[in-house]
């Protein structure tokens, strides 16, 4: 039987030292790629909020203006029927007036 030729690779110092060189080389670069990735969706995430919230304050803004529309709308309404009969007016005045102190005396 005839032996089966075996070959055996010798691997230097120097050369584990380069390899190793050449890891850390892609370990920083894959490093600086993840760090760039991440501030660049940093930065994108922040626009979209700043623009969700510049929607919200555009849309507080007008909920508000109608509010207080509706809020003149009525107290001009209320004018009106004050108006038209004082006495009534002061008399559901004078009874709400009594019904609150009737509740804080409690």
């Amino acid at each position: 039987m005839a032996a089966a030729p075996t070959t055996k690779t010798e691997i230097s110092g120097a050369d584990i030292e380069a390899q190793l060189s050449q890891l850390r080389e892609d370990v920083s670069t894959l490093a600086k790629s993840v760090g760039a990735l991440g501030a660049a969706k940093t930065a994108s995430l922040k626009r979209g909020a700043k623009k969700r919230l510049d929607g919200i304050g555009e849309a507080s803004d007008e909920a508000i203006a109608a509010l207080g529309q509706q809020v003149t709308e009525m107290e001009q309404q209320i004018a009106g029927h004050v108006r038209e009969r004082p006495l009534t007016a002061l008399g559901v005045a004078a009874g709400v007036g009594f019904l609150i102190a009737l509740m804080l005396r409690r």
